[in-house]
């Protein structure tokens, strides 16, 4: 409580990086699963994984800056807030997600991949006009990118 935060996502925070080492190098228990059961290397299965699931470590980040998503009263809870929290989230994780892989509905070039990044780092951000701009920005991409698709 010294720091402002909530008990609820401190103890999330270091919960959630504890399970994330299931993808993480040199432990990898569930990509070294998974390259016994595809017969790949191992370390190359490992690091790859890691490389997809890279995101996956933004989350306890979110749950420290935006406790409304954890649904508890002492956050100030207002649905409304969720709503538009998550759906920011969601898509701050879905642009970041394409662009570390480099793909969407298609290849993507490397400017696109960098404004993709920047972009979706802008969501998270707790200023409203940034992290609005940059909703925007993602949203566009991500429709644009999906409207190629169809073309």
């Amino acid at each position: 409580r010294q720091f402002g935060l909530s008990d609820l996502s401190l103890h999330l925070f270091v919960l959630y990086y504890g399970v994330a080492s299931s993808i993480t190098p040199p432990v990898a228990i569930t990509a070294f699963a998974a390259a016994g059961i595809a017969g790949s290397p191992p370390i190359k299965t490992s690091l790859y994984a890691y490389r997809v699931g890279i995101v996956k470590f933004l989350v306890p980040f979110i749950f420290v800056y935006y406790p409304v998503l954890l649904i508890v009263d002492e956050s100030g809870f207002s649905a409304t807030d969720f709503v538009l929290t998550l759906v920011r989230v969601v898509v701050a994780i879905l642009t970041l997600s394409s662009a570390l892989a480099g793909f969407d509905t298609s290849r993507l070039s490397w400017p696109e991949i960098a404004i993709r990044i920047i972009a979706a780092l802008g969501c998270l951000i707790i200023v409203s006009q940034v992290h609005w701009i940059a909703f925007t920005v993602c949203v566009v991409l991500l429709v644009a990118s999906r409207l190629r698709m169809r073309v």
